[in-house]
């Protein structure tokens, strides 16, 4: 029984210490309004001063631009491309580039580029029951973020990536000007440009032969539907034989025109090796203590307040004092 009446004591004296709590915290926000609402006018001229040196500030400073740039690598460059931007990031902190329009140049700082990870690129270069394809995916390396989606593997595939993001920043006076300089001399890369010109003419050998292969297939089925056999055919004729499998024929015409619209695609991205996908814009690197203009106003006025409540505990411990 002296224990119900103790733990009833107890929480009683919990309860008149948390009401003693909460209304000196409403006597505290009151004292605070009336302050503001006395000092209203000293609070409005801190602001307004607040805003005018922030903008004063903000004027004289200097904000670097970033743009994030969509890139798509053509013709198994990939680690060529990555040596080029390696090599140019250098020459930019060493102030050594060369090349065109070299005063674009020197407005981009830094570049970090990756590769936007995409199995369907790895996948698509190996048969499904490729034996080197599942080596290589033991033998890799995963990161996996939450729900199970991973979100890094090993650079082992990087040159097989079709996609990269390359992000770049630069001084506050670039353009899309200098994104554009920048695109131009990666392309310029003597190596690259070799490579492109052989690749460029493979390509169209290999749009222009399977173009010629569907149109004898095309022949070729023609002259089975009509089932027309010429018995001393010349040799620009075709025979037509009774045991080949047509389904074979159909097979092969729907594999050639699905290789046909890929390479078609490809030759549409094939006036470069790097080409620039997403035309990204450019914007400032201002974050909430770079925007002065916000920031003064609230650190001017949090000094104000400091300063008042310094002098309140001030006055307070000298009346104690007094006493």
């Amino acid at each position: 029984m002296a224990q119900n009446n103790q733990d009833e004591i107890d929480l009683l004296f919990f309860i008149k210490k948390l009401n003693q709590f909460f209304k000196k915290m409403v006597v505290l926000l009151f004292r605070a309004l009336g302050f503001i609402r006395r000092n209203w006018i000293i609070i409005l001229v801190i602001i307004g001063l607040g805003i005018a040196y922030g903008y004063y500030v903000q004027s004289k400073t200097v904000h670097s631009k970033t743009a994030k740039v969509l890139l798509r690598i053509n013709f198994n460059t990939v680690n060529y491309v990555y040596s080029t931007i390696e090599n140019l990031n250098n020459s930019l902190a060493e102030g050594t580039v060369e090349g065109e329009n070299v005063k674009e140049l020197y407005k981009v700082k830094s570049l970090d580029i990756k590769p936007i990870i995409n199995l369907k690129d790895i996948l698509d270069k190996y048969e499904l029951n490729d034996r080197r394809l599942e080596s290589l995916l033991r033998s890799i390396d995963y990161e996996f973020e939450e729900e199970d989606e991973f979100s890094q593997i090993s650079e082992t595939f990087r040159s097989e990536y079709k996609y990269h993001t390359l992000k770049v920043v630069l001084s506050n006076g670039a353009t899309q000007e200098t994104l554009t300089a920048l695109i131009n001399h990666i392309n310029s890369n003597k190596v690259l440009k070799e490579i492109k010109a052989s690749s460029v003419k493979s390509l169209e050998e290999r749009i222009a032969s399977n173009e010629e292969t569907i149109q004898q297939i095309n022949t070729v089925l023609e002259k089975y539907k009509t089932d027309e056999v010429t018995s001393a055919p010349s040799s620009a004729q075709l025979y037509v034989v009774d045991n080949f499998d047509i389904s074979e024929i159909f097979t092969s015409k729907v594999e050639l025109q699905k290789e046909l619209e890929e390479l078609k695609r490809d030759y549409v991205y094939a006036n470069d090796v790097v080409v620039n996908v997403n035309k990204p814009s450019l914007y400032s690197n201002i974050g909430f203590f770079s925007n002065k203009v916000l920031l003064y106003p609230i650190l001017f006025v949090f000094i104000f307040f400091m300063l008042a409540l310094i002098r309140t505990i001030y006055f307070a411990l000298k009346e104690i004092a007094d006493e």
